[in-house]
């Protein structure tokens, strides 16, 4: 009777996965359907990328970086940073200097290529759900050489790098890329 229990519990667990979860890696390109989120009365999370701004909801951010099976099992991730910032109140802007910058960038911009703030941890936890976010179209974004809200041709595309290694870029009509995710490491 054991065993069959046993069975029955794998055969449940087995195909259940986490409640914000994509499986990047199937997606060889897809367009993204942004919407207008209202800056003035909603909570917002506003991230600074090189060529775009992205705002989120922290309603949405809370939602996403709490993920739960399909069973309702929370699955700890470790988002403490992140919801520490989206808990406040009013709207919160966070700029990325570490994942579209070189060193020598950094090095030009700061003066040290090593540069960390109080926003690295809370961006690093941010990294899956922002594009979970940016998946499901939870999001808004602005280009930032017009300064205008984009709305239509946005994508996402797979992208093979070096040795293997394979990535989502997740683009502006332009071409250049507003997000990021490693899918697959190379060698």
């Amino acid at each position: 009777m054991g065993v069959i229990r046993l069975i029955l519990f794998l055969l449940i667990l087995i195909p259940t996965t986490a409640y914000s979860q994509v499986d990047y890696d199937k997606i060889k390109q897809k367009g993204l359907e942004p919407i207008t989120i209202d800056t003035v009365n909603e909570d917002v999370l506003i991230v600074e990328k090189r060529f775009g701004t992205l705002y989120f909801k922290k309603a949405d951010v809370r939602k996403y970086a709490i993920p739960h099976n399909n069973l309702g099992v929370r699955i700890d991730q470790h988002h403490d940073n992140l919801l520490k910032i989206v808990n406040t109140s009013g709207n919160t802007r966070l700029v990325d200097w570490w994942n579209d910058y070189t060193d020598e960038e950094r090095q030009s911009i700061h003066g040290n290529p090593n540069f960390v703030n109080d926003h690295k941890k809370a961006l690093s936890e941010l990294y899956y759900v922002g594009a979970d976010l940016i998946h499901d179209g939870k999001f808004m974004v602005v280009d930032k050489s017009s300064g205008e809200e984009v709305r239509k041709r946005l994508k996402m595309k797979r992208v093979k790098g070096l040795y293997g290694s394979r990535y989502v870029e997740f683009l502006l009509p332009n071409g250049q890329k507003f997000w990021h995710l490693v899918t697959r490491l190379g060698e």
